[in-house]
């Protein structure tokens, strides 16, 4: 197994701009641990040899009716999904804190979940699937920050539209 480096220095030092905010991302790496994967999805199931399925990956969502008594405003539901996070050691051996914390459409931060994990360095992986029941009462993107020890190291976007009437299974949710 390899890794590629992109760019000359990627550290813990980097930032990113994200609503008006700049913060610290990114893991160090020449040294780890490593992202693997980040993905929101409908449902995520450890086989018998401990290798992860990731069933229906969610990147948006359009929730809407063709009955004509259908509200005219987007009338909000209970999503209930998982989150997966995937980590490979690297060189980085210890106990570290992942951390998952939502924002509505309005940068409005929600009800974070953490999680203690021991990363035992080479080879080894760590992968968490967290639950996700979340009232989603706006359309927009809704963005899951991923954080390790308080850093960073990825978002995951997820996009809710609203639609009455007819709906292709393609609809486009591009903002006009």
């Amino acid at each position: 197994m390899s890794w590629t480096k992109i760019g000359n220095e990627l550290t813990s030092i980097n930032r990113r701009s994200f609503g008006g905010r700049t913060e610290t991302v990114g893991i160090d790496v020449d040294k780890g641990p490593y992202l693997l994967m980040a993905v929101l999805c409908q449902r995520a199931d450890q086989d018998q040899y401990g290798s992860f399925n990731v069933i229906n990956v969610l990147e948006q969502l359009v929730v809407g009716s063709d009955d004509p008594g259908a509200p005219e405003e987007f009338p909000g539901f209970r999503l209930e999904s998982q989150l997966v996070v995937s980590l490979a050691s690297g060189e980085f051996r210890g106990d570290a804190v992942i951390s998952i914390v939502p924002t509505d459409p309005a940068l409005k931060k929600l009800e974070a979940v953490s999680q203690e994990v021991r990363f035992s360095g080479e080879d080894h992986r760590v992968t968490i699937v967290s639950n996700v029941s979340l009232d989603v009462e706006h359309t927009g993107v809704y963005w899951f920050n991923v954080l390790l020890d308080d850093k960073s190291i990825c978002w995951i976007p997820l996009r809710i539209g609203y639609h009455r009437g007819h709906q292709e299974p393609w609809l486009n949710l591009t903002p006009n």
